[in-house]
């Protein structure tokens, strides 16, 4: 889990049934999670290792893919708000 800058936007991450963390959502305090939006999905079961962090400048938040098997890593980000 990552907080944005404004301290109302969540983005995490959730599990597939094999336990492997596939999905990032966004989520703002005070909404309904129904209302959550889907902001990356890995389809790719070879990449099991995903990663949330906010870059040093707090500008972006990264999402990164990682798999020892396969060295690929992807890297996304959205804007931290």
């Amino acid at each position: 889990m990552v907080w944005s800058n404004d301290s109302r936007t969540l983005f995490y991450s959730v599990m597939d049934h094999e336990f492997r963390p596939f999905k990032v959502f966004r989520h703002v305090l005070g909404t309904d999670p129904k209302e959550d939006v889907e902001v990356f999905h890995e389809s790719d079961r070879r990449y099991y290792y995903l990663r949330l962090v906010k870059t040093k400048s707090k500008a972006y938040i990264m999402i990164t893919v990682e798999s020892a098997s396969h060295p690929r890593c992807t890297t996304r980000a959205p804007t931290a708000l």
